[in-house]
């Protein structure tokens, strides 16, 4: 096997190592895409420069001459799949108001109460010989679209500012990394995939809050849930939903009183994912900061396979009382895998106490299995005779480990 020889131009640092890792990195860099580019069967010379964002709804009226467009009345631009742009910078435009508009475009005036918002085509597509059918713009940034790319989809021959251009959004990553499913398809095709593990650049994105019972129209969502009310562009998970093949992430739409809830990009219907695969919940009364998985054994395909999500551990702070306390907030996964684990927050008030706290009845660990609704797990204070201390008022730390 021939050897290549990779000449790395040493950069001038104050500490001289620093120029190899930086220049490889760029070289790594420049492969990644290319690999990106072969896996979604794009050729590399197809390859456009990256923008900024893409547009994904329509903008306010407007009026192109030839290769710029000018805001029919005053006014900025609007943010591109929530991200506010400014002069100079570069954005896919998809959805213009005639096809042959779209193309990824410059902003040369940003707009704003006194001026209308101004775009011109980016120089590297500019003319009919520059806009080839195939061609692939990777968008950087936003709510929907970040580190995704679109392909041109429209046939050649085209003539730019006459014939509609049609941009489809492809599957875009580096290689199959550990923990990534999905398959390339027949000729010409290719089959959405979605990574495994939570680190992947694509699946940093925490859900802002879960949502433990039916939502009965995805269309309708209410956004007040455990403590918080959720906001346009932000991720919810759903784990209740009466129809399983409805869990799982989605995305909060326009809202009015309620709003439609919709897959992000990077959890697209028909994506095969494997039983396993957890997603952080950042915000919420009971479960801020949880981690949430799916139990469901093997391959999941979302929208299509019935699957269940449980939280790896919640911990919540429990008053005992006369008698019992039930705790039926949490998911619970398994009378023999699950368990409770009960430390005392602030002392009891009664001295009987010397038998300690465990959870009791409901199977052999004192737990019901099941999803919010099903799921309970009782606890009381005992005596030494194993008899329930009723005088006990302690405050207990419960934690339910999945």
């Amino acid at each position: 096997m021939a050897l290549t020889t990779i000449a790395v131009t040493q950069l001038s640092t104050a500490n001289d190592r620093v120029g190899i890792p930086r220049a490889l990195e760029t070289l790594r860099d420049e492969s990644e895409v290319r690999i990106a580019a072969l896996e979604a069967g794009v050729a590399a010379g197809d390859i456009k420069p990256s923008v900024r964002a893409a547009s994904n709804t329509a903008l306010a009226a407007y009026t192109r001459t030839a290769n710029v467009i000018t805001a029919d009345a005053n006014g900025a631009l609007s943010a591109q799949d929530g991200i506010t742009l400014v002069a100079g910078e570069e954005f896919l435009l998809k959805d213009g108001a005639a096809g042959a508009d779209n193309g990824p475009q410059v902003i040369t005036q940003i707009g704003d109460g006194s001026n209308p918002f101004i775009l011109t085509r980016r120089a590297t597509e500019n003319t009919s010989a520059e806009v080839t059918g195939g061609m692939v713009v990777p968008i950087n940034e936003g709510t929907l679209f970040a580190d995704t790319a679109f392909k041109l989809t429209t046939n050649d021959p085209i003539t730019l500012n006459t014939t509609a251009l049609t941009f489809a959004q492809i599957p875009w990553g580096f290689g199959a990394a550990p923990g990534e499913t999905g398959s390339a398809g027949a000729a010409g095709t290719s089959t959405a995939t979605a990574r495994l593990d939570h680190v992947h650049k694509e699946h940093t994105r925490e859900a802002r809050y879960v949502m433990t019972t039916d939502v009965p129209s995805l269309a309708a969502f209410v956004l007040a849930q455990d403590g918080v009310t959720g906001a346009e562009g932000e991720i919810v998970l759903l784990v209740g939903q009466t129809s399983k093949d409805e869990n799982g992430p989605y995305i909060i739409g326009t809202v009015s009183g309620t709003a439609p809830l919709t897959r992000p990009a990077w959890w697209p219907a028909a994506a095969s994912v494997q039983g396993g695969y957890e997603l952080a919940v950042a915000e919420g009364t009971i479960f801020a900061d949880t981690k949430w998985f799916i139990s469901t054994n093997g391959a999941v395909v979302v929208d299509t396979t019935a699957h269940d999500w449980y939280p790896r551990s919640v911990t919540q702070s429990v008053v005992l009382t006369a008698g019992t306390v039930t705790i039926a907030t949490v998911p619970i996964l398994s009378l023999t895998k699950s368990n409770v684990l009960l430390t005392r927050q602030i002392a009891n008030t009664s001295t009987a106490t010397d038998g300690g706290y465990h959870p009791t009845t409901g199977g052999s660990t004192g737990l019901t299995a099941g999803v919010v609704g099903t799921a309970a797990a009782i606890i009381e204070a005992c005596v030494a005779a194993g008899t329930i201390n009723a005088a006990d008022i302690s405050t207990l730390h419960a934690t339910i480990i999945n």
